[in-house]
């Protein structure tokens, strides 16, 4: 049987031969390796509501909008202000409604998209429109990019394979 190395020298030299070897080893394990993406942030800053309510919009590629996160520095009046956020596709238009006094406030939507889809999020006036008025109002959206099985291993075999490249040159 063959050594396929030995370790002998100092700490170093012993570090940079497994350094070397390791890669070998998992190229040659019929292994599957895995690559996380993440979720992605859409932020949208509007100083005043405009007289529509528009608060946000934006266009989207295709994957799941997962959550919608309000911070609202500044509510006047005394009414709870609802929000209405409208995925738009080419075949439907889906909406959720809802409301809330906090200043910060996330909710759960958790709607898959495709490509070219767009959201609004506006703020639904009550039949007085003195009676809630926003200001400063800042939203983020979590939005999680599909990506196909074949593009991660491919990405992360180069990353795998580049990695290696650089452990040689030490």
């Amino acid at each position: 049987m063959r050594q396929a190395f030995k370790l002998s020298g100092n700490e170093e030299e012993n570090f940079k031969k497994l350094e070397k070897v390791i890669p070998r080893i998992l190229k040659r394990l019929n292994t599957k390796t895995i690559g996380i993406i993440p979720s992605s942030v859409l932020h949208s800053y509007t100083h005043e509501v405009s007289d529509e309510g528009l608060i946000f919009r934006c266009c989207l590629f295709k994957g799941k909008v997962k959550k919608v996160a309000f911070r609202i520095m500044e509510i006047t009046g005394k009414e709870k202000p609802k929000y209405t956020c409208i995925i738009h596709s080419t075949s439907e238009s889906r909406s959720f409604t809802f409301e809330t006094r906090k200043k910060d406030h996330i909710q759960e939507i958790n709607v898959s998209v495709n490509d070219g889809d767009w959201i609004e999020i506006f703020q639904v006036f009550p039949s007085d429109a003195n009676t809630c008025i926003l200001s400063d109002v800042h939203i983020s959206v979590l939005f999680q990019l599909e990506q196909k099985d074949n593009e991660v291993k491919e990405i992360m075999t180069k990353e795998l394979l580049s990695s290696e490249d650089d452990y040689e040159g030490i």
